[in-house]
């Protein structure tokens, strides 16, 4: 190998080196923080993986996956489902959480716990106020009913009442509304064209 070559391997071991770095000084007070607020399934958490860390705006933003492998079984106390390429990509996750630097930097788990509560409390309050409290029935018939333009991607509203119905398909009954939420949403966002949860 040339001296170019060596260059370049060096600044990939570093950057690895110190990505890891972040992600265990992160698994201190952050991390933690994070999973309490996400409450990830039996099935979920195996399957978390850190992808890293950067700073954006004085945040700390952080990348996770969770992915499902094509063959793979779910289990629960009544049935065994075996994943499908489709089932598969639509129960994979991409989570993004952004934290203050300050708040990432200093502040113990439980604070950082409460800084995400109060924000998910805020996002749900505007949330409410635009589309109402607790009426699970009004928000299935506005996603159904949705434009392009209301959604913010090109998406075809045929394929948003598939995606629905394989939702639908595929039992979701025994996870929370938030968790039935957060599976349509990131399955619609599978299919944004180049649009990120």
């Amino acid at each position: 190998m040339g001296k170019l070559q060596d260059l370049f391997t060096e600044r990939e071991i570093a950057y690895s080196k110190y990505g890891d770095l972040i992600l265990q000084h992160l698994e201190t007070n952050v991390i933690p923080a994070i999973l309490e607020i996400l409450q990830l399934t039996e099935q979920e958490l195996p399957r978390l993986m850190w992808r890293g860390a950067r700073i954006i705006e004085d945040h700390v933003l952080l990348f996770a996956d969770i992915t499902y492998q094509p063959g793979e079984i779910l289990k629960d106390e009544t049935a065994s489902v075996t994943l499908t390429a489709e089932m598969a990509l639509m129960l994979c996750k991409s989570i993004k959480v952004a934290i203050p630097l300050n708040l990432a930097e200093t502040a113990t788990t439980e604070q950082i716990t409460n800084y995400l509560k109060e924000s998910e409390k805020k996002l749900r309050e505007e949330y409410e106020t635009v589309y109402g409290k607790d009426d699970q029935e009004a928000l299935n018939e506005k996603l159904k009913e949705a434009t392009r333009s209301q959604l913010g991607w090109d998406i075809d509203p045929d394929l948003l009442n598939e995606v629905l119905e394989t939702v639908q398909d595929f039992e979701i009954d025994s996870l929370s509304d938030e968790q039935q939420e957060a599976l349509m949403l990131t399955h619609l966002g599978q299919h944004s064209r180049g649009k990120v949860n």
